[in-house]
């Protein structure tokens, strides 16, 4: 009976760690996404103020 309890036990651990490196893994993508989506916006804002530049120059030499 006590086989059986320790059996039990190490099964309930290894669910737990189980459980636990999925939440990890799902916490890293998380924080990728987030990474992702900050440099996509960076990247956005260089080309938009790029873009602004090149018009502002291209007026500058029209005039």
């Amino acid at each position: 009976m006590a086989e059986m309890a320790e059996m039990v036990e190490m099964v309930e651990m290894v669910e737990m760690v189980e459980m636990v490196e999925i939440v990890e893994m799902n916490f890293r993508a998380y924080q990728n996404t987030w990474k992702l989506l900050a440099l996509l916006h960076g990247i956005s804002s260089f080309l938009s103020q790029l873009a602004f530049w090149a018009f502002v120059k291209l007026e500058n030499c029209q005039e």
